[in-house]
């Protein structure tokens, strides 16, 4: 949309620091212009004026941080070409640096605030769930290399030896091998 010329396009500068600096009223702006520059305005004429210009100035705003998040995406999957994916542990942490980041940002809304601590929340749950499966390994593991001891441990006691070589069923080598190892603990 093509913006026509104003005769307040040479003030746009004073404009924004009256606005945004001094937070001066549009009443107040209209005096001022008046006053300091005998340019005489309407209240509507300086309202569409400043309001054309902040809707432009948070549009390009916007329009940078697109392209600073799109500069951002691209080079981190460069990164992520050239080596292994993150951790999840790096993953968890920019999670937490973003969200402190957002909480401390001027510009942030509860919606973004809430997708990023949401983000957070599936990290650390992810997190979690590899912490609990690497526990259930390392007790897998333990559990077998406690068996392969205790069956190198029990093929050399006789007594093991003519159970498990004995005709009887499997359940009843079962059953006389647990008696033989655990004692009064087996079957409680």
């Amino acid at each position: 949309m093509k913006r026509t010329a104003s005769k307040v396009d040479k003030y746009e500068a004073e404009l924004a620091a009256w606005f945004r600096d001094e937070n001066l009223s549009l009443s107040a702006a209209r005096q001022r212009l008046l006053e300091q520059h005998q340019l005489s305005v309407s209240i509507g004429s300086l309202s569409r004026f400043w309001t054309c210009r902040e809707q432009a100035r948070m549009r390009d705003q916007l329009l940078a941080r697109v392209a600073t998040g799109a500069e951002l995406g691209r080079t981190l999957e460069a990164q992520y070409a050239r080596q292994d994916a993150p951790t999840l542990n790096t993953l968890v942490k920019l999670a937490r640096t973003l969200v402190l980041q957002l909480a401390v940002s001027d510009t942030a809304d509860r919606p973004t605030l809430k997708l990023a601590r949401d983000f957070l929340d599936t990290a650390l749950k992810h997190a979690d769930l590899e912490r609990r499966r690497e526990e259930l390994s390392l007790s897998r593991d333990k559990f077998q290399r406690e068996t392969c001891e205790l069956f190198v441990q029990w093929s050399a006691d006789q007594r093991a030896r003519e159970i498990t070589e004995s005709p009887s069923s499997n359940s009843d080598k079962i059953e006389h091998l647990g008696a033989l190892m655990f004692g009064d603990l087996w079957r409680k």
